[in-house]
């Protein structure tokens, strides 16, 4: 299985659980930093920033996620009380589809496939985000940073 068709047996595994589309137009909030999380989403169309608004007035872009992207991972296995630790904002009109955590989380528990297609989906994401840490810090970059914040 190469990059994207293992990736698209992931998400059609999770489109397979019972959920509901959302729509979205641009500019519209699907969540926002601190609201409950129950959800976890999957982008069919479209595309949203997932964003941090920090007090300071600066804004911290951490992605832009497209269709077959899925957003809401993060808090599904907290123990306190689950949040959201980002904004997600629609750049264009999308579609959404969202399973609620309880219904997720069994199908996890009694579906052995789906909890490593999961621990796969986690696993992409963090080479992603490791990837994009990485080229950012790369010597050059670090330099034009540094300069830019003397």
């Amino acid at each position: 299985m190469h990059g994207d068709s293992m990736e698209q047996e992931l998400i059609n595994q999770l489109l397979a659980l019972p959920g509901e589309t959302i729509h979205l137009e641009k500019g519209e909030f699907l969540f926002h930093e601190g609201d409950i999380a129950d959800h976890f989403f999957i982008v069919r169309e479209g595309r949203l920033s997932i964003k941090k608004f920090e007090a300071s007035g600066h804004i911290f872009a951490h992605r832009l996620v497209g269709p077959n992207n899925v957003l809401g991972e993060i808090p599904l296995y907290e123990t306190n009380t689950r949040t959201y630790v980002f904004n997600a904002i629609a750049r264009e009109k999308c579609s959404v589809y969202s399973i609620r955590y309880d219904v997720l989380e069994p199908a996890i528990a009694k579906d052995h496939s789906l909890a490593i297609a999961m621990m796969k989906i986690y696993t992409l994401h963090m080479r992603r985000q490791q990837a994009k840490y990485r080229d950012l810090l790369s010597p050059k970059k670090v330099h034009s940073i540094r300069h830019y914040c003397v």
